[in-house]
């Protein structure tokens, strides 16, 4: 049996191994590991029931996996200290729409969002509309208790010429 390395890097899947007319089936001996840390699902399907720590099936409602509760906060700032002018976020949950705009309004300078999450959920981030001044916009997404680890962001200046509705990264939560 040959062993393929599959690699994930910015949404592209890429392969040690080039082939064509085979298949990857996973075997119970089969391992995953993301940013060096082993992990005791498939990060492609989500972990099984008896994968999970509490043993729940992680599609049915509640705490997916039995994992814990964390709340991620979502600090935005503007340069220039007039608001967003039109700019916002949006934020996915297991891919459900979990905030409608995210902004800053005309005349502030900063705002902040929180959101409560479960261990395996998976966030994505968007880039949801255009404003007049994209390249004042900057964020930062982080665990309420660990506010110095940054799980996606984007620094003044580096929006101005993203698309709307753009992905902007995706995470899964984990434990704390």
């Amino acid at each position: 049996m040959k062993r393929y390395k599959i690699y994930l890097i910015f949404g592209l899947i890429l392969t040690a191994a080039m082939f064509t007319n085979c298949s990857l089936e996973e075997s119970p001996s089969m391992s995953w590991t993301m940013n060096g840390t082993d992990l005791p699902y498939n990060p492609f399907s989500g972990p099984t029931a008896q994968e999970s720590p509490g043993g729940e099936n992680p599609g049915g409602g509640g705490n997916p996996g039995g994992g814990s509760t964390r709340v991620l906060v979502i600090d935005l700032a503007d340069g220039y200290g007039d608001g967003w002018n039109g700019a916002s976020l949006r934020i996915q949950k297991n891919h459900v729409n979990q905030t409608p705009n995210l902004t800053i309004p005309a005349g502030e300078t900063y705002n902040s969002y929180t959101l409560s999450v479960n261990t395996y959920d998976f966030i994505s981030v968007y880039w949801n509309a255009k404003g007049s001044y994209d390249e004042e916009c900057a964020f930062v997404i982080y665990y309420d208790d660990d506010p110095s680890s940054f799980l996606v962001y984007r620094l003044y200046g580096e929006l101005e010429y993203t698309a709307a509705g753009a992905l902007l990264g995706s995470f899964t939560v984990t434990s704390n």
